[in-house]
């Protein structure tokens, strides 16, 4: 795994180039939204894999493990709570295969993913501290165990989850490379009503190597939260809209 300095001069040295959405490309796969896709790693790791191959050919320097939900919260939904360390040990492996398939100088990074419980954190929600700090553990310990080259916190709306999940990674390993990315409302606030540059400086000061935003509304919904972004001195930063809100075409979801 990639230390955060080594991350830092990555980033002061060149644009990186994430993969896109792997959650839609697994439904355009066929795989419906009422699923775990995360469990798609023990089940279809083949589909999987074709995902990641495909972003690679696309030029990817960077490819997300399917591991997004892969927490024990969100998976007891699925009846999987108990296959959490598989799959995300798995969902690193699918990605290391197919970032391997290159040359050791354009091999793409492995970037560990990492997303919202799923359940809001008291005092909003019924989530106690000591419950989260629990999930994020143990997803993230298996993560580690399986190397990637970094760990990505992304669609975060609550800036306290998004601190926490990044003092338990820095808990399990103090230097570990990682990125934290926020998703925002069209008023140019998270859910909870943090600003754009209050998650920035927040999530620097926490130890991330870049911080940003993605999914949202789109890109031209983004215009505004990456230029308070901007902002804010010495800040790198990340940006991944998604293709604008989905509509519901004929039973299937697509982007128009």
């Amino acid at each position: 795994m990639l230390s955060r300095q080594a991350l830092e001069s990555l980033l002061d040295e060149r644009v990186l180039v994430l993969d896109g959405a792997v959650g839609t490309e697994l439904y355009e796969q066929g795989f419906g939204f009422e699923r775990a896709f995360d469990g798609l790693c023990l089940s279809h790791p083949q589909v999987v894999r074709r995902v990641h191959r495909d972003y690679v050919d696309a030029g990817a320097m960077a490819l997300t493990t399917n591991s997004f939900g892969a927490n024990r919260l969100r998976l007891q939904r699925s009846h999987l709570a108990d296959r959490v360390a598989d799959i995300n040990r798995a969902a690193v492996a699918l990605a290391r295969e197919s970032a391997n398939e290159r040359p050791p100088h354009n091999r793409p990074l492995v970037v560990a993913s990492v997303g919202p419980l799923g359940v809001p954190m008291a005092p909003i929600g019924r989530l106690d501290r000591a419950q989260a700090e629990a999930a994020f553990r143990e997803q993230l310990t298996a993560l580690l165990a399986a190397d990637p080259d970094l760990v990505l916190f992304e669609t975060f709306s609550d800036l306290e989850e998004l601190k926490l999940a990044a003092a338990v990674l820095t808990s399990l390993q103090a230097d570990a490379a990682f990125v934290a990315s926020a998703t925002f409302t069209d008023d140019g606030k998270t859910l909870f009503g943090h600003k754009p540059e209050e998650i920035v400086r927040a999530m620097t000061l926490a130890g991330a190597a870049a911080v940003g935003a993605n999914c949202s509304t789109g890109p031209q919904g983004l215009d505004a939260v990456w230029e308070r972004m901007r902002r804010v001195p010495g800040a790198r930063l990340l940006l991944s809209p998604n293709a604008g809100l989905p509509r519901l075409v004929d039973g299937r979801y697509v982007y128009v």
